[in-house]
């Protein structure tokens, strides 16, 4: 009878889990298709809607939730509503909160992944340096007082795919892969913001840099989801031998 119970809800489990997945990508790509229309009305049914529901697509699949993350989302769906109103002390308002969240990403990360060293990172980083300060320098009147806080994401999105670069090349795995994928999503984001305060941007970047968002979101929750399994094989194993002993 225990077996059956325990089948029954393992089933109801994951039932729910891929309607939030599902959902998740439903409300996205209608957000997405928002973006490129300028659709104001479906932006704000949709937007705040995204992160909510990769939060408890998160917390039905994770068996060790990290408290951490959930409060890096918090902050990221936090500075999302706060763009949508796009006025300038609201963008500022969102900008330090996603700053807040990027601060607590790459803390999350470096608390799972082995640190690669200073050198693979700084080598690693250098292209993405010189096309963000090009970037920048182009657009420097446009930044006006927020140029701080844009070059402060630009330092920790751009060591955070130095770090994800330097890691694949070191671990090769399917771990490494997806933090790299994510990472890469996220930099190109920042260029499309970049791109956004300059005369050749376009409505298809807006749902571009969503897109990217959504995917990145989501192979990120992918990551923290495939280090929980190896974390307890790897508790596992060292068990194994411990008794072995």
């Amino acid at each position: 009878m225990d077996k059956v119970g325990y089948f029954v809800f393992s089933l109801l489990k994951n039932k729910l889990s891929n309607l939030l997945f599902f959902f998740y990508f439903l409300i996205s790509l209608i957000e997405i298709s928002a973006e490129f229309f300028k659709d104001n009305q479906i932006i704000w049914f949709a937007k705040p809607l995204i992160i909510p529901l990769l939060v408890f697509y998160y917390w039905r699949v994770s068996k060790e939730l990290n408290k951490l993350f959930i409060i890096a989302l918090l902050l990221n769906w936090l500075a999302n509503i706060f763009f949508i109103y796009q006025d300038y002390n609201s963008t500022l308002i969102g900008s330090l909160l996603f700053l807040g969240y990027r601060v607590l990403i790459v803390y999350i990360v470096m608390k799972i992944v082995k640190f690669p060293g200073f050198i693979p990172i700084i080598i690693s980083s250098i292209p993405f340096l010189i096309s963000y300060i090009y970037f920048i320098n182009h657009n420097f009147e446009s930044l006006d007082n927020g140029i701080y806080i844009f070059v402060l994401q630009g330092i920790f999105i751009i060591y955070l795919m130095a770090f994800a670069i330097s890691n694949y090349i070191f671990k090769p795995n399917k771990l490494s892969k997806l933090l790299l994928l994510s990472s890469l999503f996220f930099i190109a984001i920042q260029f499309l913001m970049v791109l956004k305060l300059s005369n050749v941007y376009f409505n298809i970047f807006q749902s571009l840099a969503m897109f990217l968002f959504v995917i990145g979101q989501y192979l990120l929750v992918k990551f923290l989801l495939l280090s929980e399994k190896k974390k307890v094989r790897y508790e596992i194993i060292n068990g194994i031998k411990t008794k072995e002993v």
